[in-house]
């Protein structure tokens, strides 16, 4: 039912290529590995990766277990003044909060590295065995890294992970495909002027699934 998230810095191939992040996703009874992927920082795509993997597998969690990193909280929430809160004002969900939402997903803020002890355990663990295995392997980038992580973390789950006395799934099924992709993606708001919109310094034209030129009102 409970999903813990974490990622961790760690110089994951001891000198041979870059430090790394590793994000994950620990099932908190079982301590099954759900999903594990390398990023160069801790960052929203790592989150989405390990989201995208974890829902495909095994669906979706009704409940997730985090710190309170920006990525998962927006800073400006305890910056709201009392009038402002009983006014009703809310502050934006960051990119994740959404996604969270929108599977239906409760999400836990956890108020110390103790509280989500089951994760922290797990990255002590990793350091150990993921670095040794893939320093047999040697692989010393992160597209490799990454290529390996599917294999180990079966491996790892025959040994580590616990049966459930009840093994029918706490998880929901997965939406539609279509459905889960415009969910766990990165969206943000744009203005349209005529047929186009500017994303980060470049202008693109909108079009039809035909590729004509959409012709919208000024004030979209």
């Amino acid at each position: 039912m409970l999903v813990q998230l974490d990622a961790s810095p760690f110089d994951w191939f001891e000198g041979r290529g870059p430090k790394l992040e590793l994000h994950g996703a620990i099932d908190d009874v079982t301590s099954k590995v759900l999903a594990l992927y390398f990023r160069p920082n801790e960052d929203l795509r790592g989150y989405l990766e390990v989201l995208e993997r974890m829902t495909a597998d095994y669906g979706i969690p009704r409940a997730v277990y985090t710190d309170g990193h920006t990525i998962f909280f927006s800073p400006k929430k305890d910056k709201l003044t009392i009038e402002e809160e009983l006014a009703g004002k809310q502050v934006a969900l960051t990119q994740l909060g959404r996604v969270f939402e929108e599977l239906g997903v409760s999400h836990i803020h956890a108020r110390s590295p103790q509280a989500k002890g089951r994760i922290e355990r797990l990255w002590e663990t990793l350091q150990g065995r993921l670095m040794v295995e893939m320093r047999i392997e040697g692989i010393s980038s992160i597209e490799e890294a990454n290529e390996f992580l599917p294999g180990f973390i079966e491996k790892y789950n025959k040994q580590f992970a616990v049966e459930p006395a009840d093994p029918e799934s706490a998880f929901a099924a997965p939406m539609a495909k279509g459905k889960m992709e415009s969910i766990i993606c990165l969206r943000e708001e744009r203005t349209a002027t005529g047929s186009t919109i500017s994303y980060y310094g470049q202008k693109y034209q909108l079009v039809d699934e035909k590729g004509n030129i959409l012709s919208l009102p000024s004030n979209i």
